[in-house]
């Protein structure tokens, strides 16, 4: 377990998810959503969004818009922490969270 993950307080989910993040100033750039938990997300995003220390990220399958504070960047990378975190998501947010969850719990008893 790396550093970066023993220091999260929220456990993130690998996921692959298009995603779109914009400035203040609504300049946007598609991004790929890559890691997601209820407190925040990494995306991979050709636009580093230098100089700004919040964003926000639209995920596009969930309909879902999320004010966030810039926490690293690294190498096409962001990390995001969700200003409000995610308390009652929509439904299939829900399932997405559960599928994930069953699939890790799968590797786990495999490995």
């Amino acid at each position: 377990m790396s550093a970066d993950q023993t220091a999260r307080k929220r456990p993130r989910r690998r996921a692959i998810l298009g995603g779109r993040v914009f400035d203040d100033d609504g300049r946007g750039s598609d991004c790929m959503v890559v890691d997601l938990s209820v407190a925040g997300a990494r995306v991979r995003c050709e636009d580093p969004f230098e100089g700004q220390s919040f964003l926000t990220l639209k995920i596009n399958k969930f309909n879902d818009i999320r004010r966030a504070s810039v926490i690293w960047r690294k190498q096409g990378q962001l990390g995001l922490q969700f200003i409000r975190e995610i308390t009652n998501p929509p439904r299939a947010m829900q399932d997405f969270f559960k599928l994930l969850a069953e699939i890790e719990r799968q590797n786990e008893a495999s490995s």
